[in-house]
């Protein structure tokens, strides 16, 4: 996948590379004072993000691209400028149009405006927009997780009772049919047979003719740690999903 990182690493590559240029830089357009002025090295390039159109299998980046040097005090350079700093973005443009990197691709056809006076009052040079699509943008490519655990509903359950002064033991047990709108389920535990099932007073219930422990959420299948009652032939009980 081409990231927006990878085009501006690109583009600054380039630059750094123009025998013109002695500066580069990118950050959002009110950056690029800030960036002109913290020292005298001109010309310069400096890239901004303009907004961003991801379509099928593309996504495309608008970019203002910025090219600016010193106007003399009689500006008698004013014409230098900008037919060198015209070229240099135009440099850009046959870099992405005639080069073997495929990369990247120009949309369209890019324009420039002459900037004047600009950065305080003492640079000029053009602005150019540039749209550029970077293809290779499918979702194979999205950084998901892949060993998250899928859960496939709650037909079969896993139930981890603990009897006390025993150690867990861990069943798969499977619905039996709805009841009460909710899947139901049967489990026999030392000689005793015990059912899983939704109580319309509000609750998950596990219960048997000795006893019952209960998990108050409405859910729609029982997962959870129940709370066990008092005098219980159980320390803990819980059910989760089979994953």
């Amino acid at each position: 996948m081409t990231s927006y990182q990878a085009l501006i690493n690109h583009i600054e590559a380039f630059y750094n590379n123009h025998l013109q240029v002695k500066k580069v830089g990118s950050d959002f357009t009110e950056q690029l004072p800030n960036f002109a002025t913290k020292d005298e090295r001109y010309p310069l390039v400096f890239i901004a993000p303009v907004f961003a159109s991801p379509t099928t299998n593309t996504n495309t980046i608008s970019l203002e691209i910025y090219c600016f040097d010193i106007i003399q005090k009689d500006r008698a350079n004013i014409t230098v400028i900008l037919s060198d700093c015209h070229q240099i973005l135009v440099d850009l443009v046959n870099q992405f149009t005639f080069s073997d990197d495929y990369a990247f691709d120009i949309i369209g056809l890019p324009s420039l405006t002459p900037m004047n006076n600009q950065l305080l009052d003492y640079a000029a040079g053009w602005m150019m927009s540039l749209d550029v699509d970077m293809s290779n943008w499918t979702d194979c490519q999205v950084p998901l997780l892949t060993n998250l655990p899928v859960v496939v509903g709650c037909n079969t359950i896993s139930v981890t009772y603990t009897l006390i002064g025993e150690e867990p033991v861990t069943v798969e047990v499977e619905s039996t049919g709805v009841w009460n709108g909710k899947p139901r389920y049967s489990i026999t535990i030392g000689g005793y047979n015990y059912i899983i099932s939704w109580d319309l007073r509000g609750y998950w219930a596990f219960s048997s003719s000795i006893e019952e422990a209960t998990l108050s959420e409405d859910t729609e299948c029982p997962f959870g740690t129940y709370t066990i009652e008092e005098d219980s032939i159980f320390e803990a009980f819980e059910v989760n999903p089979i994953f």
